[in-house]
C-alpha cells in the first residue's frame, strides 16, 4: 500500500514538477513569449506555495497533497513521456554525423 508520507517533496521533486508543467502548457499550445511568461508565473506561484510550508507548518500536508496531486494528474496526461523524449533528443546530438574523406 502507498503511503504519502514515504514520498518526498524536496527541490529535486519540485524541479521535476515545474518542468511538467511547463511541458502540459507547451502541449496546449502555448508557444513564444506568452509561454515565457506563463511559465515564470507557474514557477514563481509553485515555489511560493513550496515555501509556505516553511511559514505554516500545519499547511505542510495539504500542500504536499497538491503537489502529489499534480505529480498523478500529469503523468496520467502522459509526462511521464517528457524523461523519454529528453532521451532521445540528447542521443540523437552526441551521434557524430558522418564525414566525408577525400
Amino acid at each position: 500500500m502507498f503511503n504519502i508520507n514515504d514520498w518526498a517533496l524536496n527541490p529535486i521533486t519540485f524541479a521535476v514538477l515545474v518542468l511538467f508543467l511547463v511541458q502540459f502548457i507547451k502541449d496546449l499550445g502555448v508557444k513564444g513569449n506568452v509561454l515565457r511568461l506563463v511559465s515564470l508565473g507557474v514557477g514563481a506561484a509553485l515555489a511560493v506555495i513550496f515555501e509556505l510550508r516553511v511559514l505554516y507548518p500545519s499547511w505542510a500536508p495539504w500542500i504536499e497533497i497538491l503537489f502529489f496531486a499534480l505529480f498523478v494528474g500529469l503523468g496520467a496526461c502522459g509526462m511521464y513521456s517528457f524523461f523519454g523524449e529528453m532521451a532521445n533528443r540528447i542521443a540523437v546530438k552526441q551521434i557524430p554525423k558522418e564525414t566525408k574523406t577525400p
